[in-house]
């Protein structure tokens, strides 16, 4: 039987931070004594729904479904739902390929394992801007069993702010560990990404927190050596994206109310519309509502183009649907995509004007994602130690989707129709 495998995403964990990592104790531990892959591309575009995907199917969002992180709607084009549930992901899951070995898994808080019947131990990622509760949510897409657990600890949450959510995550992973037989456990930690959203990619709150970050891994590790499975655990500290700051937004659908493209009440409420932009931060998604539409098709491409090719053009790139497939192995429902300077990001909002300083603004942040993955604040970065782990390995750069058949080799799964190759070079 192989070795248990937990892993450990650190949300938002940046190729760039490794000189302030490596110092760091947990961190550390790692570097010296296992294998480190210092620059890891993602995936396009760079979002954490996406992201987690591919890290635990080994492709790309073209085969496994995941293009953005939300479902778009334009009835609720400021509180979209997003791709919370499993039955989304249109390829096999290492949870789904566990358990048809007989593993046991566990999944705290992470992305689109909602309602996911292969993980037995899963308290999915979910949260209502309608009113409904965590309970609820937890009752209807997680796993009964952990019910006790989770309202145990359901105290230490305020909502979606942290460091609430992640005390809440940690919690239950050290009640789990040991108490439980996992064979793999998978935890997604959030507080990161936070604070790089709301105060800088390179800020001093950020770097504050991955010294908290390492206070958890050193308590999630030491609780393994305490309930004797440290020796047959594989521990993998992963990310998911980098990050990039901006102080500028780029509202595509205020332009596309001037175009007539859509039509909106006195509530600002969308009430028609024939194209609609998703914004996927660094990148956006257009969508139209009859995609088959050629008159709309051409209208819309001659105002995107125009955009992209003006001065001052905040657009870096304007791609077709069968652009970002032959490219970046994106697909979706979309026909367009484009992506932002440095400087800027896409918002779903619609005001007077199409391109607006966030300065003076409320509740905006200055530091996002969804950029092409090539950037080189996009990238993050692997960690990796254990009993079938090489020691001493530094590996210079992989991709995301590496990570899923590497992850299948550890736990002796077999992770078929992947883009991803298993990196052998960091395994016994």
């Amino acid at each position: 039987m192989a070795n248990n495998l937990m892993i450990i995403s650190i949300d938002a964990l940046n190729a760039k931070d490794y000189d302030y990592i490596k110092d760091l104790s947990i961190f550390k531990t790692f570097i010296e004594n296992g294998s480190v892959v210092k620059s890891v591309n993602s995936v396009y575009p760079t979002l954490t729904y996406c992201c987690h995907t591919s890290i635990v199917t080994g492709t790309y969002p073209d085969k496994h479904g995941i293009f953005h992180n939300e479902l778009y709607d334009p009835s609720r084009y400021m509180i979209q739902n997003w791709y919370w549930h499993s039955k989304h992901i249109k390829v096999p899951t290492i949870f789904d390929l566990a358990k048809q070995k007989g593993l046991k898994s566990a999944a705290l808080l992470w992305p689109v394992t909602a309602g996911n019947k292969s993980i037995q131990y899963n308290v999915p990622e979910i949260w209502s801007d309608t009113g409904e509760s965590s309970s609820s949510l937890f009752l209807k897409n997680g796993s009964l069993k952990l019910l006790s657990t989770v309202l145990k600890h359901s105290n230490k949450l305020d909502g979606k702010k942290q460091p609430n959510v992640d005390n809440f995550t940690e919690a239950i992973a050290l009640d789990l560990i040991g108490n439980k037989k996992i064979d793999l456990f998978v935890i997604h930690l959030t507080e990161l990404d936070v604070a790089r959203h709301q105060n800088g990619v390179f800020s001093k709150e950020a770097y504050d927190t991955l010294t908290i970050v390492n206070n958890r891994l050193t308590n999630l590790i030491n609780r393994t050596k305490e309930t004797g499975t440290y020796d047959n655990t594989n521990f993998i500290l992963l990310g998911d994206h980098g990050g990039n700051d901006f102080d500028k937004l780029i509202l595509l659908n205020s332009l596309f109310v001037k175009e007539g493209l859509i039509e909106v009440n006195a509530e600002n409420e969308i009430i028609n519309w024939d194209a609609y932009t998703s914004s996927a931060g660094g990148s956006v998604h257009v969508h139209l509502k009859t995609a088959s539409d050629s008159q709309i098709y051409k209208q819309v491409k001659k105002i995107l183009r125009k955009i992209s090719e003006m001065p001052d053009s905040p657009v870096k790139e304007f791609y077709t649907r069968e652009d970002t497939k032959a490219k970046h192995h994106l697909f979706g429902t979309f026909s367009f995509v484009l992506e932002a300077k440095d400087g800027y990001v896409f918002r779903n909002n619609i005001e007077d004007e199409w391109i607006v300083s966030t300065k003076g603004r409320q509740e905006v942040y200055c530091c996002d994602h969804g950029f092409n993955p090539e950037h080189s604040n996009l990238k993050t970065m692997l960690l990796a130690m254990g009993p079938d782990i090489k020691s001493g390995v530094v590996v210079d750069s992989c991709s995301l989707v590496d990570e899923g058949p590497t992850i299948a080799k550890l736990l002796d799964l077999n992770l078929s129709n992947i883009d991803g190759r298993c990196l052998s070079e960091i395994l016994k």
